[in-house]
């Protein structure tokens, strides 16, 4: 679901396993410790905003907090620094060399969210620049969503609207397909 509202800057191809831009175009390190993240333009989250590469800066900040709990944090662990040059680029210092570091970054966890003013990131908001935007959300219950008119991607998404809904037990989702139910 996270990877139909929120995308992240790299994410792996299927079938091939190579990385591949998503809300960044290129990257490239001469040391594989300082690398610079060149970021699509024309993109712009479902509220209309524009995203940044300070939107980027902050939601990789996010998991790095301290006491954060975070999934990705072995990951953001070896950052040393984020910065922002430009309107498109990011640059990331590492504290050691690691040539799979764009790989890392296609982590779900990692995905990218607006901005707040002053510092830090609106995850709660369900608000991406995915293929969809949330309608609504009922964990363990259901998820609503519509199609992004204004995504990136020509031509994406295939599909109207998607809608997921939680049936844990096995009987009772067995009998709403048999009944046409869902």
């Amino acid at each position: 679901i996270v990877a139909n509202v929120c995308e992240t800057l790299v994410r792996v191809r299927p079938g091939s396993l190579l990385p591949e831009g998503v809300l960044a175009t290129t990257w490239a390190s001469p040391d594989q410790r300082v690398w610079t993240f060149t970021l699509r333009k024309g993109v712009t989250f479902h509220d209309g905003r524009p995203f940044t590469p300070e939107d980027a800066r902050q939601s990789l900040l996010h998991h790095m907090g301290e006491g954060s709990t975070s999934g990705a944090l072995g990951i953001v662990s070896q950052i040393a620094d984020i910065a922002v040059e430009g309107e498109d680029r990011l640059i990331v210092t590492l504290a050691k060399g690691n040539v799979d570091f764009p790989y890392l970054l296609s982590d779900f966890h990692l995905s990218v969210f607006p901005a707040k003013e002053g510092g830090g990131i609106e995850w709660e908001s369900g608000i991406g620049t995915g293929a969809f935007k949330l309608v609504s959300f009922e964990p363990g219950v259901a998820v609503s969503m519509v199609r992004n008119p204004e995504y990136h991607k020509p031509g994406l998404p295939h599909f109207d609207e998607v809608e997921f809904i939680v049936i844990s037990d096995r009987s009772a989702r067995l009998n709403a397909l048999l009944t046409d139910e869902v």
